[in-house]
């Protein structure tokens, strides 16, 4: 079921059993397991369904992978050595439309890689169908819901203010006099 191979690369020169196991390779050295996936980006933290999803709206958009450059360079922020130590931060750049896009917003590169294409689609899609896109109608949402009302409408909202008071101020209990 597997092979053995010998790293010229480790301090140790052992050799290592790599197991292929369907969608991925498992590489069995000193009890860890380290995964290199065979597909481009499949990864245990990405639903397979997403990926594809993806896949489709990448060919969907025109987007080819010869068209992408790739580059994993050092992330800044949060996220302690982890961070500070690999180059998990993602700029990809589409060439014919000069697109660029860099993620960092997980410390799994895999993870980044996903999150710049899906970033990257989103942008040619804005690009090519202008306000059908769907940032463009969430950023419509929000700027309507932060718009400041206008004067009639603000009239308007006081006086059924003053209406719902008035009925309240109706409904209290009468207190009886005393004389």
């Amino acid at each position: 079921m597997g092979f053995y191979v010998s790293s010229p690369l480790s301090p140790i020169f052992k050799r290592r059993k790599i197991v292929d196991s369907g969608n991925f390779i498992v590489n069995k050295y000193k009890g860890l397991a380290a995964t290199r996936f065979k597909k481009k980006l499949m990864n245990p933290n990405i639903k397979e369904s997403k990926t594809k999803e993806l896949e489709r709206r990448m060919v969907e958009l025109g987007i080819r992978a010869e068209d992408l450059v790739e580059k994993f360079i050092h992330g800044s922020g949060r996220g302690g050595q982890k961070l500070n130590k690999t180059a998990n931060c993602v700029f990809l750049k589409h060439i014919p439309t000069g697109i660029s896009v860099k993620v960092q917003r997980s410390r799994s590169r895999e993870v980044n890689r996903f999150l710049a294409r899906r970033e990257l689609c989103d942008r040619i899609e804005e690009l090519e169908k202008g306000i059908e896109s769907k940032r463009k109608k969430r950023e419509f949402k929000i700027r309507k819901q932060k718009a400041r009302r206008g004067r009639r409408a603000k009239a308007k909202m006081l006086e059924n203010k003053h209406k719902q008071a008035e009925k309240k101020a109706s409904r209290k209990r009468v207190e009886p006099e005393n004389e």
